[in-house]
């Protein structure tokens, strides 16, 4: 191309980079009146942000809007996930919640919330440590043998097999792979902490809410992707709004769905390596 018409293509590029922004800022939104699966389209802006292929086909021009802005090394984003620990398991600031179904038969919607704390700073990390950086870390050994798992998920997992595998750009039956698989179970509750019995009244108010049912067993959160994704947009938004001084109005509002869901306390499932 020509300088000129190279030029043209950098304006357009930043003004695809604020319709973008803006696109996150739409979702985020619907996502904070209760319009969870709303976030799920976030996927597909993020993965046109921030998403470079790490073995593209020769000749291929696909590249992220921030390669393309040549800002990918220069950028400083914000991470609400802690610094590592000895934590074999923990979900961070992502939270189980129940929420009375609208959209099934189920009578309950058993899933996740992000919901960072209001007094805790961000970690400030260059892009490909933040992007590499585990959401949720989920590693151990399998009980009564010697294999070792681990089912993480990182920010680009996620990004990617979401928008590429699970309908937002593209829908695939094959999810063969170790992320993909890891992404694809949290999703479906089958990683994760399960209640598989029956608790008492007052315990089950505090940590499920709804009405006390005895028989009610094996319960587990779906749909955690949802909540993953609403962090990495608040993230996104967070760092690259003032990075290139748009002035979008962004208003996170993580208090009401916080304040929506059934269960009275908000509880997460942590377990450490750490020994006394």
């Amino acid at each position: 191309m020509s300088p000129q018409e190279n030029n043209i293509r950098l304006e357009e590029a930043k003004e695809t980079l604020e319709d973008s922004l803006q696109y996150l800022i739409n979702d985020a939104k619907e996502y904070d009146k209760g319009n969870f699966k709303a976030i799920k389209r976030a996927a597909g802006t993020l993965r046109t942000l921030l998403l470079d292929p790490k073995n593209p086909r020769p000749k291929s021009n696909t590249e992220s809007l921030l390669h393309v802005l040549d800002v990918k090394d220069d950028v400083t984003m914000k991470s609400f996930v802690k610094s590592k620990t000895a934590d074999a398991i923990d979900y961070n600031y992502i939270y189980f919640a129940r929420f009375k179904d609208t959209r099934t038969r189920n009578k309950y919607y058993d899933t996740f919330l992000f919901h960072p704390n209001l007094d805790t700073n961000p970690r400030y990390l260059d892009f490909n440590t933040w992007w590499e950086e585990n959401l949720i870390t989920f590693k151990g050994n399998i009980y009564g043998e010697d294999t070792e798992f681990d089912s993480s998920i990182s920010r680009e997992n996620l990004i990617t097999i979401e928008a590429n595998k699970d309908g937002i750009d593209h829908f695939d039956k094959d999810i063969s792979g170790k992320a993909s698989k890891n992404y694809f179970w949290f999703k479906r509750g089958k990683t994760g902490f399960h209640i598989q019995g029956p608790i008492n009244p007052i315990l089950h108010n505090q940590l499920l809410g709804g009405d006390y049912d005895p028989n009610e067993t094996d319960i587990s959160g779906h749909d955690i992707n949802l909540a993953l994704t609403r962090q990495i947009v608040h993230e996104v938004l967070i760092s690259l709004l003032p990075y290139f001084n748009l002035q979008l109005d962004y208003r996170p509002d993580f208090e009401t769905n916080w304040h929506a869901k059934l269960n009275r306390m908000g509880w997460k499932f942590n377990v450490s390596n750490k020994k006394n």
